[in-house]
């Protein structure tokens, strides 16, 4: 990243590239059995068949900037914004049943876009006494597991089944959050701060079957997350 004071203004600017991979394999052994120990013992003539199977990865880009505006001394105000693009790509092995076999299905990729803006105040009091107020937007997209396990009408045991990946959207989280910094000498600094989240579409896991822990991944129209750090 760049960043150069321009008089009252410093200015920051950068762009950051994050890639993450995920391989996944799950299998089942037959004719097992727990021992008093919870154990698993197997026979020796058991055999292994694979259940599941995903592997894939996701790349982000980001560009960002920010403004820090000095309107005093010691008040200042940071407004920001950030643009993220993510590609998931994942490629799903599933059971044919006629042959208990893993077979890999057709590679699908998802697309996700957002802009996000921030601002911020931070006033400077006597004492090493620091106020602050924080508004910002992020987002989070799909994991290559939550991909591969959403779809109702082909519900995944997890973490040992995967089953379908349609589409999911993005999480979207709003956060409010406003605090106190004081300077405690040689000691550190002291921090406590007020916060609140909306997360729109969030994803969570949906039981189908409580007894067989069946579910899927879908999005959740709105959660809610708020506390107090100190």
């Amino acid at each position: 990243n760049l960043s150069k004071i321009l008089g009252a203004h410093q200015i920051t600017a950068g762009f950051t590239f994050d890639q993450s991979s995920v391989s996944y394999k799950a299998n089942e052994i037959e004719d097992c059995e727990l021992d008093n120990t919870r154990k698993v013992i197997c026979s020796s003539d058991s055999e292994s068949e694979d259940t599941a199977k995903v592997s894939g990865n996701s790349r982000t880009y980001s560009i960002f900037s920010a403004d820090t505006f000095e309107i005093s001394e010691d008040i200042f105000i940071t407004a920001a914004l950030r643009y993220n693009h993510t590609r998931v790509s994942n490629t799903l092995s599933t059971v044919v049943e006629s042959s208990a076999l893993l077979v890999a299905q057709p590679k699908e990729t998802f697309d996700y876009s957002k802009l996000n803006p921030a601002i911020g105040f931070s006033a400077d009091f006597a004492s090493g006494f620091n106020l602050f107020v924080n508004a910002s937007q992020g987002n989070r997209v799909p994991t290559v597991i939550e991909l591969g396990c959403a779809d109702k009408a082909n519900p995944c045991l997890l973490p040992t089944g995967l089953q379908a990946d349609p589409f999911l959207k993005q999480v979207v989280s709003q956060t409010f959050e406003i605090g106190a910094r004081k300077n405690l000498n040689s000691n550190g600094v002291g921090i406590i701060s007020v916060y609140n989240t909306d997360n729109q579409d969030d994803i969570i896991f949906v039981s189908t079957d409580v007894n067989s822990g069946e579910g899927y991944f879908t999005n959740f129209g709105k959660t809610r997350n708020k506390g107090v750090d100190i």
